[in-house]
């Protein structure tokens, strides 16, 4: 009995140690098979994410070769566009300073030499007259003290509704009371040496403020007067420039004061 037990306890006790002796073998393998696959999916991990950054660094350098790319296309085309208007600078700037003299030049004729100052008074519209004579009259202001004063010369006109096609006062300065191409009440009765009556049909007018018949013009009228006169012969056939005397003899008595050699030449 004693021998059997003490055999018994003997295998009772190998079974429990190869029992725990499979435990430990299961636990020991249980903890390296977790940490292999631990150690695997870390480093798939970090392979992955290793690629990732490759692939990132790739796009990066990517991107930034294109953009450097246009940049340099736009540094070569801004170049090539300054360098452009670097050779068109001296023809642009030509062509300003000719736009500027002419500007000026149109300026002097239009603004300086010629003020317009149209009337709605002592004229009739045309659109198909011939001119080819210019008539030189006198006239002052009678309305006031003052009697080179060129707004009472202008009113005057309108009081009688008569008008020229230009006044110049004293200084020489042109205004224009009434376009070219329409018949001005300048001349009244009137009649040229060959015959033609109604001469403001075929006529320009141009007033010369002078006082009366003991006054003369200014040398500046003189040089105006001429001007106009060369003016108006660039745009109209003029082939007879006369006095209001000359067409209304014993009628009228102006220019006054008047030296014909001074437009003549």
């Amino acid at each position: 009995m004693n021998y059997e037990n003490k055999n018994m306890s003997i295998s009772y006790k190998r079974t429990i140690i190869i029992a725990l002796l499979l435990i430990l073998l299961v636990f020991t393998g249980y903890f390296c098979w977790k940490n292999f696959w631990q150690k695997n999916v870390i480093s798939f991990q970090n392979e992955e994410a290793r690629q990732a950054s490759e692939i990132d660094v790739e796009i990066s350098k990517k991107t930034e070769s294109e953009a450097e790319e246009p940049q340099q296309n736009n540094v070569e085309e801004i170049s090539e566009s300054a360098a452009q208007k670097t050779e068109e600078k001296p023809q642009v700037e030509k062509q300003v300073e000719k736009a500027a003299e002419n500007f000026e030049s149109e300026k002097i004729e239009k603004n300086e030499k010629v003020v317009s100052r149209l009337v709605s008074w002592g004229f009739q519209k045309s659109d198909s007259r011939k001119i080819d004579t210019i008539v030189v009259h006198s006239t002052y202001n009678t309305l006031s003290d003052d009697a080179y004063s060129l707004e009472g010369c202008i009113s005057q006109f309108k009081q009688y509704g008569v008008s020229s096609h230009y006044i110049i006062d004293r200084s020489g300065k042109i205004y224009k009371l009434v376009d070219e191409k329409n018949i001005a009440y300048h001349a009244g009765v009137s009649e040229m040496k060959d015959g033609r009556t109604n001469v403001n049909n075929f006529s320009v007018g141009i007033e010369l403020i002078v006082k009366d018949s003991q006054d003369k013009p200014t040398d500046k009228q003189y040089d105006a007067l001429s001007w106009l006169i060369s003016d108006i012969k660039s745009r109209q056939n003029i082939k007879y420039i006369v006095g209001h005397s000359d067409i209304a003899p014993g009628r009228k008595t102006d220019p006054w004061g008047f030296d014909w050699g001074k437009i003549q030449k």
